[in-house]
């Protein structure tokens, strides 16, 4: 019932969001995460970043697999912003919500 509720949630996010073609945009990953509301669990933090943000001028910048994704953010997050089960969540999401890349 959460998952449905947070892909509602970034599925609206997405059409009424900004008015601006462009999405936004953070120099870091953990720039984005740390300015999400303070309010979001941190997997719809991370889920909204790597979804909805160029992170360092990339889109997409969470990757393209579950794994991959992981990986990023263990890279990218303070080891105090997200514990490993809100990774692991946020990652299934974003890469069942990530557009297919262009080929």
């Amino acid at each position: 019932m959460k998952l449905l509720a947070v892909m509602v949630a970034v599925a609206l996010a997405a059409t009424v969001g900004c008015s601006s073609d462009e999405p936004p945009s953070a120099a870091t990953f953990q720039d984005c995460f740390d300015h999400r509301p303070d309010a979001d669990p941190a997997a719809d933090k991370a889920l909204t970043c790597c979804l909805d943000y160029i992170v360092a001028g990339e889109r997409y910048a969470c990757g393209i697999t579950t794994a991959d994704c992981i990986n990023y953010l263990t890279d990218n997050l303070s080891q105090f912003d997200i514990d490993q089960p809100s990774t692991q969540s946020a990652c299934e999401m974003y890469s069942d919500m990530r557009p297919e890349p262009a080929e």
